[in-house]
């Protein structure tokens, strides 16, 4: 499934885009904590079986009354984006 994923990324990016487009791929998923802070991504996009593994991953650590915390924090963050 990530292969189409890339396909599509890689072919059709450059054409919905107004500015120049550097595609990056990572091959070792343990390597993204590096990685990130080196390349800065403006847009990030993943096969849905990442989110739904960092979804679970920020539930286990904020289970709980931080859990309550961090659904309006996304929701406060995702209303104010899409009223921009």
């Amino acid at each position: 499934m990530n292969y189409v994923v890339e396909g599509l990324l890689a072919t059709y990016s450059p054409y919905y885009t107004p500015s120049k487009v550097r595609t990056c791929f990572l091959e070792n998923i343990k390597d993204l904590e590096h990685v990130l802070p080196r390349i800065r991504p403006t847009l990030f996009s993943s096969i849905l079986r990442f989110y739904e593994r960092l979804w679970a991953s920020l539930i286990k650590i904020f289970d709980g009354k931080l859990k309550d915390d961090l659904m309006t924090s996304i929701a406060s963050v995702s209303i104010n984006k899409t009223a921009d």
